[in-house]
C-alpha cells in the first residue's frame, strides 16, 4: 500500500485495468470525496516485480510488514537475471530521459 495522505484513512480499492489476466494495481479512493488517497499493489513480490522489476526499488523506501530486510536482499539475489538487467537498463534510460528532451 502506498498512502499518499499519511493518515491511513478508510478507502475503497478500484482496479486499474492494465492486465486482463491479473488485477494487481488499484487506486485507493476516499469513499466520501472520491479523491485518490493511495495506491495498492497486490502480489508485489510474486507477480508485480516480475512485470515491473524497477518497482523493486520502492522497497528501499517502504515500511516493511511481515518481511525482513534480509528476505528482501535474498529476493533481489534470486530475481531472474533478465529482470535485473531490464531494471538496470530502465534506470539508465530514466536518468538520460530529461537530458534528451
Amino acid at each position: 500500500m502506498v498512502d499518499f495522505t499519511g493518515r491511513n484513512s478508510p478507502a475503497i480499492s478500484v482496479p486499474l485495468d492494465l492486465d486482463r489476466e491479473h488485477d494487481y494495481l488499484y487506486l485507493q479512493l476516499d469513499p466520501v470525496t472520491e479523491e485518490v488517497v493511495g495506491l495498492q499493489i497486490e502480489d508485489f513480490l510474486n507477480f508485480t516485480i516480475h512485470r515491473h522489476s524497477d518497482f523493486l526499488d520502492m522497497l528501499d523506501l517502504a515500511t516493511l510488514h511481515g518481511i525482513t530486510p534480509a528476505e528482501i536482499a535474498e529476493f533481489r539475489r534470486n530475481l531472474a537475471p533478465s529482470a535485473r538487467k531490464r531494471a538496470a537498463v530502465d534506470t539508465v534510460f530514466d536518468q538520460f530521459a530529461p537530458i534528451s528532451t
